[in-house]
């Protein structure tokens, strides 16, 4: 399963491999969760804050590449 407090934890220091990394854990267990989901073994709350989770990271991981390659670069 997905510690999500852990993830918090980890994420806390701001550090791009940080959310990336995280990021990558949640990836992962994808396909793990949506049939955990399926199956009754974890509600449906449980899975929305993982996917919320998922969705900032993203975001975050985005927009940094934005700021810091790409409009460098342009």
């Amino acid at each position: 399963m997905i510690d999500l407090e852990a993830i918090k934890t980890k994420i806390s220091d701001g550090k791009i491999d940080s959310y990336v990394e995280s990021y990558l854990v949640i990836s992962d267990k994808l396909d793990t969760l949506e049939n955990e989901l399926r199956q009754g073994n974890l509600e449906k709350e449980e899975n929305d804050e993982i996917l919320e989770m998922h969705d900032y990271l993203m975001e975050k991981i985005a927009n940094y590449y934005i700021e810091n390659h790409y409009i460098k670069q342009n």
